[in-house]
């Protein structure tokens, strides 16, 4: 073990900094996601870009809720005009 890795481990790091649970239960994510599908349809007619409802949901359900990953990920797999995921998820 390293030096930072023992210092993360010590009860006084853990007492002077808040600990803070990012989970979200099935209904939050579905919630979520549905809300970020929304934002991406926006982004996506904005910028012409063509989809399907079933493969930007494929993005959305393979990286959530790392929403940075799914706009990379839709970044990526739309750089023809057309979001086109196949079989790459």
């Amino acid at each position: 073990m390293d030096n930072t890795q023992s210092f993360i481990d010590s009860a006084a790091f853990v007492r002077r900094c808040g600990v803070y649970d990012f989970s979200l239960t099935s209904k939050e994510k579905a919630e979520l996601s549905g809300k970020f599908m929304r934002r991406l349809k926006t982004i996506l007619d904005a910028e012409s870009v063509k989809y399907t409802d079933e493969s930007l949901a494929s993005v959305i359900i393979k990286y959530v809720p790392d929403w940075r990953r799914v706009i990379n990920e839709v970044q990526r797999y739309s750089t023809s005009g057309t979001l086109e995921v196949g079989k790459a998820l």
